[in-house]
């Protein structure tokens, strides 16, 4: 049924294609609700209310699949398919990709800049990367589109995918999105840290400094996070830490294996704190790798790190700039691994299918 219904979901958003995440929006709203209703500073309600959201509202839709299957097999199969397609997402977000690389092709910049606005406010994007994206070249749009696509790949079709096969039914996919969603509503850890200048030098110096600035104060214990986000941020955290692994490990078959395997080793070893933008850093680290693009700005680290880890950093591969013609390459390995989760996928569904004879 879940291999099935997964063929049919895809069949149905090529074809029908959602033109806005209007179930996203809804869901958005609801979290914001409940966020306002109990919106004290106290750890155990926190807890509590992030419990209820993502795992009480798994719970109850286990309970439901489990007497849609009661009632008839084709029902649930229906409601599946539902909620299958509302809630992955592959060709939208492949042709917000297209449009962005049609309008630089055409030189026409601002269009480009107003697609990739949208895309990045959708998915509450860093604001540095916001304002580059602005006020950047097509070299630098092409960069951040790639970006935002390989994460946008990641949450709404990989991640899904691993978590559609762990647990039954659609639980694992609410399970993750809802997680997903109170980590993103949630979070008040974006800074105001002004316009960069329009050169890459300045806009990758920003970054770095923001990122250091970043790690420092989360390693230190200074860092001023709300009760309700340091909770929804830790959680979405470990439901992403596999997933994570996983797209990872598929990007890297599908692409420049060496490459990748040596990005993601050395992304590995500047992590240093358990935050949704960990697991980020480190799909872009092997994206860029399987790719041969990059996408990623180093983490400053110490002395002491850096001498420890000297034979990585002389290993790092040396990575394309991104530009017009190099997007193709981030479609191409999306395509190749939508093709790799199907065939694992199919090969888990015979395996399970094959018990019954044995």
């Amino acid at each position: 049924m879940l291999l099935s219904s997964l063929f049919i979901t895809f069949l149905l958003e090529y074809f029908l294609t959602p033109v806005e995440d209007s179930f996203d929006k809804y869901l958005s709203r609801v979290i914001n609700w409940v966020r306002l209703k109990l919106d004290v500073d106290d750890k155990k309600v926190a807890l509590l209310t992030w419990s209820v959201l993502v795992v009480g509202s798994s719970l109850a839709l286990w309970v439901l699949w489990e007497i849609l299957l009661f009632i008839h097999p084709i029902l649930a199969f229906v409601f599946l398919v539902g909620f299958l397609y509302l809630n992955l997402g592959f060709k939208r977000f492949i042709n917000i990709f297209l449009k962005i690389h049609s309008h630089l092709k055409n030189e026409e910049i601002e269009k480009a800049r107003l697609e990739i606005n949208e895309w990045s406010s959708s998915v509450k994007s860093n604001q540095v990367v916001t304002d580059a994206i602005k006020s950047g070249d097509a070299r630098q749009i092409a960069r951040e589109a790639t970006k935002l696509l390989v994460l946008s790949m990641h949450r709404n079709l990989f991640a899904p995918i691993f978590w559609l096969v762990m647990l039954p039914g659609p639980v694992g996919i609410l399970l993750y999105r809802a997680s997903l969603f109170v980590e993103r509503e949630w979070s008040q850890t974006h800074e105001d840290v002004g316009n960069p200048d329009l050169n890459d030098d300045s806009v990758r110096s920003a970054l770095e400094k923001e990122e250091k600035h970043t790690e420092e104060k989360i390693e230190s214990g200074e860092a001023r996070f709300d009760t309700y986000a340091e909770i929804a941020s830790r959680g979405f955290f470990w439901f992403d830490w596999l997933p994570a692994r996983f797209t990872s490990l598929v990007f890297a078959i599908v692409g420049n294996f060496e490459d990748a395997f040596a990005q993601g080793r050395l992304q590995g070893t500047e992590i240093g704190y358990k935050s949704p933008s960990a697991s980020d850093r480190l799909l872009l680290a092997v994206g860029e790798g399987a790719m041969m693009l990059s996408l990623t700005i180093p983490t400053a680290v110490s002395g002491t790190q850096q001498l420890n880890n000297m034979d990585d950093l002389a290993s790092r591969p040396e990575l394309l700039e991104p530009d017009i013609n190099s997007m193709k390459f981030a479609i191409g390995l999306m395509w190749r691994s939508l093709i790799l989760c199907m065939v694992i996928f199919t090969l888990v569904s015979f395996g399970y299918f094959l018990r019954f004879f044995y």
